[in-house]
C-alpha cells in the first residue's frame, strides 16, 4: 500500500512523478516495473514516459496546482494486467493524502465485500479534505 501526500511540489524540474512512478512500482508485486522514467514538461503539463516490458508508454498528467495527478494511475491501469492501482476513499478527513493499493478484481471484491470504497477514474480528482486539488473550479474527471 502506498499512503502519501499529494501535495508535492509538483513543478518542471521535480521529478515527482519519477518518484511517485517508483514508489508505486514497490506495492505493485510485480505488475507495474516502469524503466526510464522521464517527464516532460510542456507549460503546467507533464508527458510521463517510461518503458514497461519493452515497450515505450506515456501517460499525461493533468494541472493539480502542485498537487500529483492521480489520474496517471488510470493511464497505467490500463497498460498493466492482473493487478490495478485502485485509491482508497478511506475518509475525507485525511486530508490531501491517497491511500493507494495494488489489487487483483478478486481483492478488490473481497475489500468491497468489507466496506471498502474505491474512486472511480471520475473521483480522482476530486476533493481531498479541505479543498479542491486545483486551484480554481470544480475538478476534472480523467
Amino acid at each position: 500500500m502506498w499512503f502519501s501526500d499529494i501535495e508535492r511540489d509538483v513543478l518542471e524540474g521535480n521529478d515527482v512523478y519519477v518518484s511517485a512512478f517508483a514508489e508505486w512500482a514497490r506495492i505493485s508485486r510485480g505488475a507495474f516495473e516502469p524503466r526510464n522514467v522521464r517527464e516532460r514538461w510542456r507549460g503546467e503539463r507533464a508527458t510521463i514516459s517510461f518503458e514497461l516490458d519493452g515497450t515505450a508508454h506515456s501517460v499525461r498528467a493533468a494541472p493539480q496546482g502542485d498537487f500529483l495527478d492521480l489520474c496517471v494511475l488510470d493511464g497505467i491501469n490500463r497498460l498493466i494486467d492482473g493487478r490495478r492501482f485502485e485509491v482508497h476513499r478511506a475518509d475525507g478527513a485525511l486530508g490531501q493524502v491517497a491511500f493507494v493499493v495494488a489489487l487483483t478484481a478478486r481483492e478488490k471484491r473481497a475489500l468491497e465485500r468489507r466496506d471498502w470504497a474505491f474512486a472511480t477514474p471520475a473521483q480522482l480528482r476530486q476533493t481531498f479534505g479541505y479543498g479542491q486539488t486545483t486551484e480554481g473550479g470544480a475538478p476534472a474527471p480523467c
